[in-house]
């Protein structure tokens, strides 16, 4: 009759078989994507039901043999704004804050530019980006700003779009929501992730900033691609303070308790998954989304349909780390990529290719597809720049001793000009180097936060950086 524990054992390996593809065919796939993206390590997640497959691929750092593993830490980066979501919905079944909550009811110290917007602001409007403020991302990226700087400083930047008109990505308006909870809460926004999130749901190797990580010993070192599509290491962005939009690492394991949370039936998840604004096609979008008729956003989340099922998803992106992960809610099915290199579509294609077979849909080559985007949008900004370059070079070059001074904006600081020996040289935070003169009034400038950008005077008493749209520094401005 054999061992009735042999019988359960076989049943056991069915039943795993039927909701989880064979592993051999996730790793068949994983590692497709590693080489056609050349990551160096990557961390999965699958989750079907109550069965989990996680594992490291490949190394933590390129040309060193130490592996990947599922405890190793890889930045969450976007992707951490559903912690602090949750965080809200557990204030909100709580009764200490609302959804609709003005937003200076939690944080007196916020406000925004138009009056309007000022007054009515509500913490679902930060959680759904649609205050109208620009993106701003150096309000936070290798910015001098505390996280509550940085909110108080973008309530002095003009709104972009009329208040609740449009959605536009916004990071800062974030860390508000994170920290207008935290006041709510009582504590820190770190302490209150940890008490609400990381210990309910034993996410126990979850760290909230770069140091905390750091000493682990157990952080993902950081990579690019060169212009040669060689990997080389890219330096990593430090988040000193834990921050509500982008501050949390953490590895296959504690995702994967995050993601079997997510399918839970758990109430306060509800309104986190329910479509709150419509998100525009943009110009690509059909290359990536061709079975979806319409995508939205909601809590902290991307809602779309794919071939007929309801999908979440949220993608992260911090320097030489992404991560993406995607939910099927109805078949309790979810996947998670975290990944050690710089702005690759690797995570987003592989999370594609996962979801599809475990939906059990007609495979596609998500790799080509999202390489195909990734060379259009390339295309798509290579033309834009040359446009405006060729814009930028109308006239004549006007003697360049007359530009140096001191240009100020009132969130943006201090940008020094001087000349020397006929060059222009420009200084701004951390950011030190020469103006190349293209037409009148117009210089280009190349710097490691900034980018490739274009300089342009007014009268010589004003000028504006292309990578920081509608900001304008004013010479001798207080």
């Amino acid at each position: 009759m054999g061992d009735p524990r042999e019988k359960v054992n076989v049943f056991v390996c069915l039943l795993l078989a039927s909701v989880l593809p064979e592993s051999k065919a996730i790793d068949a796939d994983v590692e497709e994507a590693r080489k056609f993206w050349r990551v160096p390590g990557l961390a999965v997640v699958v989750v079907a039901g109550e069965h989990v497959y996680v594992k490291g691929y490949g190394v933590r750092k390129h040309g060193e043999p130490a592996p990947v593993t599922p405890d190793t830490l890889f930045s969450f980066a976007s992707c951490s704004k559903g912690l602090t979501v949750l965080a809200l919905a557990d204030l909100v079944a709580e009764k200490k804050l609302d959804w609709d909550d003005r937003v200076n009811k939690h944080l007196k110290e916020f406000t925004l530019a138009d009056p309007l917007a000022a007054r009515e602001v509500t913490l679902r409007d930060l959680l759904t980006h649609r205050t109208g403020l620009a993106g701003h991302e150096l309000l936070w990226y290798r910015s001098p700003f505390s996280p509550l700087e940085a909110v108080q400083a973008a309530g002095k930047l003009p709104l972009l779009h009329p208040f609740r008109s449009t959605f536009h990505y916004q990071n800062t308006m974030y860390t508000a929501a994170g920290l207008a909870a935290a006041a709510a809460d009582g504590r820190s926004w770190s302490e209150m992730i940890r008490a609400r999130v990381l210990k309910p749901l034993q996410m126990s190797g979850t760290m909230l900033d770069t140091p905390s990580a750091e000493k682990t010993g157990r952080l993902a070192a950081t990579h690019e691609l060169d212009e040669e599509e060689l990997v080389r290491p890219k330096a990593p962005f430090r988040w000193v303070e834990p921050n509500p939009a982008g501050s949390v690492y953490l590895g296959a394991n504690d995702l994967s308790k995050w993601l079997k949370f997510q399918l839970s039936k758990d109430d306060r998840l509800k309104e986190i998954h329910t479509p709150q604004i419509v998100l525009r096609d943009a110009e690509f979008d059909s290359l990536i989304f061709p079975h979806t008729v319409q995508r939205t956003y909601g809590l902290g989340w991307v809602i779309y349909d794919h071939r007929g099922e309801k999908i979440l998803a949220h993608g992260g992106a911090l320097d030489g780390f992404r991560c993406h992960v995607a939910l099927a809610p109805k078949k309790k099915l979810a996947v998670g990529v975290l990944a050690n290199l710089d702005q690759t579509p690797a995570c987003a294609a592989l999370c594609a290719r996962l979801l599809d077979r475990l939906l059990q849909r007609e495979p596609e080559d998500w790799n080509s597809r999202f390489n195909t985007l990734l060379q259009r949008i390339r295309q798509s900004r290579r033309e834009l720049f040359e446009s405006e370059l060729a814009k930028a070079q109308r006239g004549k070059p006007l003697p360049p001793e007359p530009y140096a001074g001191e240009y100020r904006h009132e969130v943006y600081g201090v940008a020094r000009i001087r000349v020397k020996e006929s060059e222009v040289r420009f200084r701004w935070r951390e950011e030190e180097g020469r103006l190349q003169p293209l037409g009148a009034g117009t210089f280009l400038f190349r710097g490691d936060t900034l980018g490739l950008s274009i300089v342009t005077f007014c009268e010589r008493r004003s000028f504006t950086i292309s990578t920081i749209p509608g900001v304008v520094f004013q010479r001798g401005a207080p």
